[in-house]
Order: C-alpha cells, then sequence, then structure tokens
C-alpha cells in the first residue's frame, strides 16, 4: 500500500477513535479553550489560546500543547511535548515548555463534556523565559490534521517504550 493510502487510512482510523473516545471517557482528541477581551481604553481583542492534542493507549498518554498569550507570546510543543498516565480518572502529565525550556507537572479530569487541566508545579528551571502554560477549561474540538500528526508520533513513541 502506498504513502498517501497509508495516510488517509491512518486519518480515518483518527476519526473514529476520537468518535468512540468521544463516548467512553477517553482523554484521546483535541482539546481547545478560547477567550478573548478588549482592554479598557484599547480597540483590540486580546485572545488566550489554550490547546491539547492527546492519545491515550491503555493507561498511558502522549501528545502535543500550545497555548498563546494575548496574541503575540506562545508556547508550543514540537512533537511530543507531553506523556503522562491516567491514574483512575485524573490525567497525570510531564509537559515540556518548548518556551521556557521548562518542565511542568500537571494533571486533567473530566467535568461534565470539558476537560479541566491545572498546572500542579513547575518541576525545572528552565533558559530564563516566562513559560506561557496555565490553567485551562477545554471542549473537545475536531482538529483532524493536528489530531492525525500527533496520533502517528504517538503510535510510535507507544511502540518504542513500552
Amino acid at each position: 500500500m502506498d504513502r498517501p493510502r497509508i495516510r488517509l487510512l491512518g486519518a480515518l482510523l483518527t476519526a473514529a477513535s476520537l468518535n468512540a473516545a468521544a463516548s467512553s471517557g477517553s482523554f484521546t482528541g483535541a482539546w481547545s479553550e478560547e477567550t478573548c477581551h478588549k482592554e479598557q481604553g484599547s480597540e483590540e481583542q486580546k485572545c488566550f489560546v489554550s490547546s491539547m492534542y492527546l492519545v491515550q493507549q491503555g493507561q498511558r498518554v502522549c501528545g502535543s500543547h500550545f497555548f498563546m498569550h494575548a496574541n503575540t507570546n506562545m508556547d508550543e510543543g514540537e512533537g511530543i511535548s507531553l506523556i503522562g498516565t491516567v491514574v483512575g480518572r485524573t490525567l497525570v502529565v510531564v509537559i515540556n515548555s518548548a518556551r521556557g525550556k521548562t518542565l511542568h507537572l500537571g494533571q486533567a479530569h473530566f467535568v461534565k463534556d470539558r476537560l479541566q487541566w491545572r498546572v500542579v508545579e513547575k518541576m525545572s528551571v528552565g533558559d530564563g523565559l516566562d513559560p506561557y502554560i496555565w490553567n485551562a477549561d477545554m471542549s473537545r474540538v475536531r482538529r483532524q490534521d493536528a489530531m492525525a500528526s500527533i496520533t502517528a508520533a504517538c503510535a510510535e513513541h507507544f511502540r518504542a517504550s513500552p
């Protein structure tokens, strides 16, 4: 089977697994929150975006993140930027900040149909830049393009790290 067909098959399987995950309580999926506001005296909207792309296999989870602060500063994972495990109904992860080169311990759990993400603590000191990683209450969103690439990267990670 040629590569374009394999990629298409992978994307279709990802879409099917996302639908199954939505009904099963799995953390797998694209999760996002966007809030915007105008500061007093300004016409410009300032937006804050929090996104996580998660793949769960059994109790193990891997994925990537994207946090944007006020339209300008961002912290974006390159490839796999978080790994973790599910303990009971809580996801516990270590997230690697691309901006500040710091590691953060975080946790997430479901509140109704939303993913409530909380930073527990900064685990390492990086290069001095403040990371842009914060607490967020995210909804499941459809981002098949981002999920296809992180699903493939996580499948490789799960095979390499049994």
